[in-house]
């Protein structure tokens, strides 16, 4: 069963680096696993390691209408947008925060690795300083991610209202 559920998330087998963890993707998530032809339910994979959302392969009806289809779409270019933005995000976040405990380390003389093998890490009141500083650095890129995340999930449960009451009215007729 895992190795299904990593073949459906297009990850290879994650690979240790010291104590970090490094994640290797194929290109495209629909080449990697389908879900069985009987299946009439949305597929939600594994947290994704860049982004750290999870992908989504949803049910295509076989009856779908062009109201129904216009949701999917637009449901898939959300998930598309929405994993671009994260993991661009925790890139950059990720690299800042590297640079951020360089530099505090070596401003107290000390190096990331002791001798013995451990971490030297950075108190959470330094840290705190660092998720304070990225927020502000970034507060209008976060800002318009809201706003284009809230217009999105608008037209989402927009398009789904119309699809159960078209799909209510035809029962109805």
């Amino acid at each position: 069963m895992h190795t299904l559920i990593r073949a459906f998330c297009g990850f290879r087998t994650p690979i240790r680096l010291g104590n970090t963890l490094s994640c290797r993707f194929s290109a495209k998530i629909e080449h990697q696993f389908s879900p069985p032809s009987g299946s009439v339910r949305d597929w939600v994979g594994p947290p994704d390691c860049k982004s750290n959302l999870r992908p989504v392969i949803p049910y295509i009806s076989p009856k779908e209408s062009d109201l129904e289809r216009s949701l999917r779409h637009l449901r898939m270019d959300t998930q598309d947008w929405n994993q671009r933005f994260w993991s661009t995000n925790n890139k950059s976040y990720v690299r800042a925060k590297q640079d951020f405990e360089l530099k505090r380390l070596e401003e107290k003389g000390l190096r990331r690795w002791n001798v013995d093998g451990t971490r030297n890490r950075l108190s959470a009141d330094e840290m705190g300083e660092f998720f304070e500083l990225f927020l502000d650095a970034n507060y209008m890129k976060h800002l318009e991610y809201n706003k284009e995340w809230y217009r999105r999930n608008f037209l989402i449960t927009w398009l789904m209202f119309r699809v159960v009451l078209t799909k209510l009215m035809r029962l109805g007729a």
